[in-house]
């Protein structure tokens, strides 16, 4: 996927271990390091709030960043000065300051997660509400949902629920082949190439029932990569001993 390619305005994909943001023009793609820290992927203009392209950032605010979504916490509750990091450059380490703009990443409006008494997207209040990862999709706004997840054991993805029936022509139980002629082969994938393709009604390749067809996908698809960042559910609390 390649947000590079998106409308002009925000175009954002977050899970806790990546991010791809785009805005006119403006591009930054971080993911998780194995070794530790986070990778600058991608970035334009060359040097965007102070980052390198290949830079791992292993430190922020003097705490060790494990995963993307750390970094964005770090920055989130840092203030509106400049961000002490620590990045690795060819092998050596060097603090830096991420400057201030970089807070446009977590300016945004983030949907909240669900409370115990409304533990899902189909009782959620009006307005959007979103739980991502790479293979998952849940997403609410005002009565209407849609629930995808990465097929098991094969390319594709499913659409496991939706309200209304039909929504943007999709129907449960659809496998997404492909978009636009191009195989899907996760949701994350789906929704980077849901987000570059403008918007018009976007041709699809499903399997419905045994046969495969193509469908077009209502422009309002649209909503599912525009506005609002999604958000990864919180973990469960911790289990409590019996006394």
């Amino acid at each position: 996927m390649l947000p590079v390619a998106a409308s002009a305005g925000h175009w954002v994909y977050q899970s806790d271990s990546t991010l791809r943001w785009h805005d006119d023009g403006r591009y930054l793609h971080l993911a998780v390091d194995k070794r530790g820290g986070v990778d600058v992927l991608g970035v334009t203009p060359a040097g965007l709030w102070g980052l390198t392209e290949g830079d791992t950032i292993v430190q922020a605010d003097g705490r060790p960043v494990t995963d993307v979504a750390g970094l964005l916490t770090a920055l989130r509750v840092h203030g509106e000065t400049p961000l002490p990091l620590v990045v690795r450059h060819a092998g050596v380490e060097l603090g830096m300051l991420l400057a201030s703009e970089a807070r446009t990443l977590v300016a945004m409006h983030q949907p909240a997660a669900p409370s115990a008494a409304s533990p899902g997207p189909a009782n959620a209040v009006p307005g959007h509400l979103v739980f991502q990862s790479d293979n998952s999709l849940r997403w609410s706004s005002e009565g209407r949902r849609l629930h995808l997840v990465t097929s098991k054991g094969k390319d594709g993805v499913d659409v496991v629920a939706l309200e209304p029936e039909s929504l943007w022509g999709l129907a449960k139980g659809d496998r997404i082949l492909a978009i636009r002629g191009e195989p899907t082969h996760n949701v994350a994938e789906l929704l980077g190439r849901l987000g570059a393709s403008g918007d018009a009604p976007i041709p699809l390749t499903v399997r419905r029932g045994d046969t495969e067809q193509t469908i077009q996908l209502a422009a309002g698809a649209h909503e599912l990569v525009a506005g609002a960042a999604p958000v990864s559910p919180p973990s469960p609390p911790p289990a409590t001993k019996a006394h």
